[in-house]
């Protein structure tokens, strides 16, 4: 295995980490990008959020609004990976099918 580039450096920088959550409490799924200094969180039932995390490592300030372009980048590179709103579509019906085979579906 390849050593981990060193902080800082354009392989780190350029590398795209990808998450995504559907779970219990939530209205729908949720799915991060991280990308160098920006975090992107894509919610499908909430607004998107934004964060620099090095002007904000706690990630206490969305600035989705002050940086439409960097929103606009960071939902292209989660689209390359997924499409947020089939995903959430098939974990949705997926939870559908486990409540009704658990004899707990929706009325």
């Amino acid at each position: 295995m390849a050593p981990a580039p060193p902080r800082g450096s354009a392989r780190l920088i350029a590398r795209v980490v990808f998450s995504e959550f559907q779970g219990g409490g939530t209205r729908a799924s949720a799915f991060l990008i991280r990308q160098g200094r920006w975090k992107f969180v894509y919610h499908c039932a909430a607004p998107h959020q934004l964060f620099d995390l090095e002007a904000d490592p706690e990630e206490l300030v969305n600035v989705a609004a002050k940086q439409a372009g960097v929103v606009r980048r960071m939902e292209r590179e989660l689209r390359r990976i997924c499409s947020p709103e089939r995903e959430n579509e098939r974990a949705e019906e997926y939870a559908r099918r486990q409540l009704v085979a658990l004899g707990r579906a929706p009325k």
